[in-house]
């Protein structure tokens, strides 16, 4: 396609112009992708086994991986072909109780697209409304879902028109997909609750990141007790 072969050009030119430089800049630059592999920023992967098993031990490969019972990541999809998600801010909280060896999670996430315009108009303005594809992954054994979402009146189009989320079962984890289009100086909100069985001395819970995204502010609330993260890094709470 037109765009692997423009990644592949831009590709083969970042290397060439890597080989050039003097070993100090390029020990700058090998000190800033690590950094981003930490902070899961970017993933690699490889064709040789032994590498891609070291990569995934540590997490650089972008592999999903949950050891807690409860587990939450949203993994957002620009369909828009207009960077519009350059725009966009997002907070999540979250809102879990504890009580009969039950767990009730709930979810809402918040989204603003700052964008200033409903449509691109390149090379002097990129953006317009955020049209996305929501993937949630929750528990495998996550029962009682609901979603209920909060959209304006300029959205109520037939691009926008939501329709029931897929749920298929997908890495060990219950997925959850469907559209959201967040217009151009608005917001949308989608809230998201589930139930799972679990042993309240034994509950934890994994928010994973998605990877690219630099942060997600998060906030959590257990039994009254608040925890928060900006999520630069996958985030694990355990009792």
């Amino acid at each position: 396609t037109q765009k692997k072969d423009t990644l592949t050009a831009v590709g083969l030119s970042f290397k060439e112009e890597i080989l050039n430089l003097s070993l100090n800049k390029k020990i700058k630059i090998a000190k800033i992708i690590y950094q981003d592999l930490i902070n899961q920023n970017l993933v690699i992967n490889s064709n040789n086994q032994d590498f891609q098993n070291l990569l995934e031990k540590k997490n650089f490969a972008g592999k999903l991986v949950s050891t807690t019972p409860d587990t939450y990541l949203l993994v957002e999809t620009n369909l828009g072909a207009n960077k519009a998600n350059a725009y966009v801010k997002r907070e999540t909280s979250h809102i879990i109780s504890l009580q009969d060896n039950l767990v009730a999670h709930k979810i809402t996430v918040k989204f603003h697209n700052a964008s200033v315009e409903a449509s691109p108009n390149p090379p002097f303005h990129y953006g317009g409304d955020y049209l996305a594809y929501l993937r949630f992954y929750l528990p495998a054994n996550a029962e009682n879902i609901n979603i209920d979402r909060e959209i304006p009146e300029i959205a109520n189009k037939e691009t926008a028109a939501f329709k029931p989320a897929s749920v298929v079962q997908k890495y060990g984890l219950t997925e959850l997909g469907f559209w959201l289009t967040t217009p151009a100086q608005n917001e949308t909100e989608v809230t998201l609750s589930y139930t799972f069985p679990v042993s309240g001395a034994n509950y934890s819970l994994t928010i994973l990141k998605q990877h690219g995204l630099v942060s997600s502010p998060q906030t959590i609330d257990i039994n009254g007790q608040t925890f928060s993260t900006d999520l630069q890094n996958d985030f694990k709470l355990e009792n």
